[in-house]
């Protein structure tokens, strides 16, 4: 079963036109993700808006980031309660690297895996947050 674009953007929010490429991109690799892994996999955020991006920044306690690139639609955060998504990413990361897909430090993401398709600012497959 494929990911949705209902469910990387489920408030459908109006994207612009790179935002709108971005988008495209990002559903293209979740989904050669989801089909190497296997397995169910439940977005917990895609696209957010500025109001999300300051709801979520302000409960973490922290200034909203302009930069996340959750606004830019180039990232989707995955539920990894278990941690097994996690243990498949350290195991794949040949296959994310080829892809071109970069994951927040899992030791600072404890619940979900963060994939994003444009590289942090470090240049690191694995970077944090």
């Amino acid at each position: 079963m494929k990911i949705t674009e209902q469910e990387l953007n489920p408030k459908n929010i109006k994207l612009n036109d790179e935002q709108k490429k971005n988008f495209a991109i990002l559903l293209e690799k979740i989904n050669a993700i989801r089909d190497k892994y296997g397995k169910p996999m439940l977005v917990t955020s895609g696209v957010r808006s500025w109001e999300d991006q300051v709801r979520i920044d302000n409960a973490a306690g922290r200034k909203p980031r302009t930069g996340s690139m959750h606004l830019m639609a180039c990232a989707v955060d995955i539920w990894d309660r278990d941690r097994h998504l996690w243990g498949w990413v350290m195991d794949n990361l040949k296959f994310l690297e080829k892809l071109g897909v970069y994951m927040e430090d899992g030791t600072y993401t404890r619940t979900w895996v963060h994939f994003q398709i444009k590289p942090p600012v470090s240049g690191n497959r694995i970077f944090k947050p």
